[in-house]
């Protein structure tokens, strides 16, 4: 583990009271302008970080290259720049302007009756979402149904920003659980028959699953197939994505998979892992800017496919003839 410095707590404190200092000026100022200044900040970064701009304009082009122009690549890739930033203002500002009593004015709900049916029934879900649009007003959305939710998120470094920001997640009745560690929690929340959050969509390592993800294979999570398989829990695929410039989101449920349906496939992992990654891909295409381009979703080639040893020939007797 990497060492910190003993002046480190002192940073990690300056560094939390600046962005406390900037988030109450941020919740000043009109939504629709720190929305405006997000953006412009958002411009700013593609132009300044050239290793996460070059990464998202290749990976763009790897996607969409058939269909769009380079000029096109490169301009979805400047407003995934901008939502990023877009999406820590919004972040920030979910607590003051969503509640219980006035979700509907900013959440158009589509397609969601039948996830949204085992939700309110009590019944354990997996809630599967990817690093796109605002996955953050999802958990914001069910807890002002009032339904409480479980998500498993990575703790930041910043102890006292990371406090905080729990402290702002869970205002409207959303639990955040430690990425590390989680699997007994986990459990416990799928038998406690309330939703559990997961964003599905990071880099597995060489222990994952190889599946395609906009025609390239990517290292995928098999422990979502798995827990969904062992504790007989449906995994609710969707996302909520901006609409336009404004402070308005819409939330959308792709695809409701049932893993009663994969009880009698021997391959039942990765086809569950396939489908709910086809249905992220789905999810992305409704809104391309709105996705983490920038990450290093595909880090690695696939292992090489072992070539199958033939089987040995079995010598019988001969026949008469």
């Amino acid at each position: 583990m990497k060492k910190r410095s003993r002046l480190s707590p002192l940073f990690d404190y300056l560094l939390y009271l600046g962005l406390r200092a900037g988030v109450m000026l941020i919740q000043l100022c009109p939504i629709e302008v720190a929305q405006a200044v997000a953006r412009g900040l958002g411009n700013l970064l593609f132009l300044v970080d050239k290793r996460h701009r070059l990464r998202a304009i290749d990976n763009l082009t790897q996607a969409f290259g058939r269909d769009w122009t380079p000029h096109h690549i490169e301009t979805v890739a400047r407003r995934c720049c901008q939502h990023m930033v877009m999406l820590a203002v919004e972040i920030l500002s979910l607590a003051k302007l969503i509640n219980r009593n006035n979700w509907f004015e900013y959440v158009n709900l589509v397609e969601v009756h039948k996830g949204l049916r085992l939700i309110l029934d009590r019944r354990s879900v997996i809630m599967l979402t990817g690093h796109f649009g605002n996955w953050e007003v999802m958990g914001y959305t069910i807890g002002a149904l009032g339904v409480r939710s479980y998500a498993v998120a990575r703790p930041l470094d910043n102890s006292y920003i990371e406090n905080w920001m729990l402290r702002q997640r869970q205002e409207t009745g959303q639990t955040i659980i430690t990425k590390f560690g989680a699997t007994d929690v986990m459990l416990e929340v799928i038998k406690s028959q309330s939703p559990l959050c997961i964003v599905g969509d990071q880099h597995a390592g060489a222990r994952g699953l190889w599946v395609n993800f906009f025609g390239r294979p990517a290292s995928t999570y098999k422990s979502v197939a798995l827990l969904a398989m062992d504790q007989n829990c449906p995994i609710i695929v969707g996302g909520a994505w901006r609409l336009g410039n404004h402070f308005k989101f819409q939330c959308e449920i792709i695809d409701v998979i049932e893993p009663e349906e994969y009880k009698d496939d021997k391959e039942a992992v990765r086809h569950i892992t396939e489908r709910y990654t086809t249905a992220l891909e789905v999810l992305i295409r409704k809104a391309p800017d709105q996705y983490l381009w920038m990450h290093r979703r595909w880090r690695d080639p696939p292992p090489p496919k072992q070539k199958k040893q033939p089987a040995t020939p079995q010598v019988s007797a001969p026949t008469a003839t």
